[in-house]
């Protein structure tokens, strides 16, 4: 896992790319590689984002360092969502069972505890910065509730990346088995409905004009009406 890491992590650094690099999904055996999977992805999308800002203001806008660095993250991207949709291929939506969420849900309760009675301990709140504290809590809870309980929900970097897409035909084509997702309760309303206005503004260019007050499952209805031909019957 650490090589696959390195390699993407330099691959998306300097803009060059080749499949090799890419992240492999089919690497992936228990739920700690499953994490690192996104947690690699989530990490250069950010990083990339977080460079933005500084390359503006020492260069300007759409300088050339500017215009380098909006290339090497659209490329980034484009790797990045191949990663994603190589993983949904092969895993489906990563939804937590129903028997991880509850394990979860126990061992964030014993976390709370074990994390109040060092702090009381140490005279201190600050525990998160010592490494060594809490990979002895996380191995504890891992032993007690399983592996996968200490990994946190990779539902938002998938839709994260995702959202990345500027071709309105692809974002299409994911539409219909997110409305899945979503009619079954495993996609937030509200990233549904980022997805769809993001989609309508592809193909438009303008976001959908709607009347104030309206709730977000009533805007997700009107997005679908829009964009009928993707959403279905």
């Amino acid at each position: 896992m650490l090589r696959f890491t390195l390699l993407f992590v330099l691959s998306c650094s300097v803009g060059h790319f080749v499949q090799a690099q890419t992240p492999n999904p089919t690497m992936l055996k228990t739920p700690g590689d499953h994490a690192a999977f996104f947690d690699t992805i989530r990490e250069m999308h950010q990083e990339l984002v977080q460079r933005s800002g500084p390359v503006i203001l020492a260069h300007g806008w759409e300088s050339a360092e500017h215009l380098a660095l909006r290339d090497s993250t659209l490329s980034c991207n484009a790797r990045l969502r191949m990663a994603v949709d190589n993983y949904l291929d092969l895993y489906g939506f990563p939804v937590p069972s129903a028997d991880a969420t509850a394990r979860r849900k126990l061992a964030q309760a014993e976390l709370v505890k074990l994390m109040t009675e060092e702090a009381n301990k140490r005279m201190t709140t600050d525990l998160l910065r010592d490494s060594a504290v809490r990979d002895s809590i996380v191995a504890h809870l891992a032993s007690r509730y399983g592996e996968d309980i200490t990994f946190r929900d990779t539902r938002p970097t998938v839709m994260l990346i995702l959202d990345t897409e500027p071709d309105f035909g692809k974002r299409c084509e994911h539409i219909p088995w997110l409305r899945y997702e979503w009619e079954e309760g495993n996609l937030p309303t509200e990233t549904m409905l980022t997805y769809l206005r993001h989609t309508y503004s592809a193909k438009h260019g303008i976001e959908l004009d709607i009347a104030p007050g309206s709730t977000e499952r009533e805007r997700i209805l009107m997005h679908a009406r829009e964009l009928s031909g993707c959403w279905g019957n």
